[in-house]
């Protein structure tokens, strides 16, 4: 199930990332290699767009971004609560080293738990979610 969740909740994020990127960024006409000052606006502020959409998602009640709440998985704690905004936020960054570098999504094969670099070191995981009671 871990295949599923490492395929289908990055797409239907990034397909998030993309309708909402393209509201705000409507393609123009011209070249959009000619306005580099304007491209690297465009990357910073999607970054930051990025980590705000899996910092308050994360540390919502939904514990997860939509892909992952999608295919049933949840961000939790140690403690398997629910994380805080700091943690999402500073998590969402160490993420985005873990797969630039490529070796901190690599170890999630070599490990029993499945956990990434970036869960490693803000001591979070990434656990199918629980099912809820009708009466919770």
């Amino acid at each position: 199930m871990i295949i599923l969740h490492n395929l289908i909740a990055p797409i239907i994020n990034s397909g998030i990332g993309y309708i909402f990127h393209t509201i705000i960024f409507p393609i123009s006409n011209g070249d959009p290699s000619s306005n580099s000052k304007f491209n690297l606006f465009v990357v910073l502020f999607t970054i930051i767009v990025y980590s705000l959409y899996f910092s308050i998602l994360e540390s919502s009640r939904l514990k997860a971004s939509f892909g992952k709440w999608f295919v049933g998985f949840e961000v939790v704690g140690t403690d398997r609560k629910q994380i805080t905004f700091i943690k999402a936020f500073f998590r969402f960054w160490m993420k985005l080293i873990s797969i630039l570098t490529v070796f901190g999504v690599l170890i999630i094969d070599l490990n029993k738990k499945q956990k990434s670099l970036h869960d490693y070191i803000m001591k979070t995981s990434v656990r199918r979610r629980r099912k809820r009671n009708a009466n919770n």
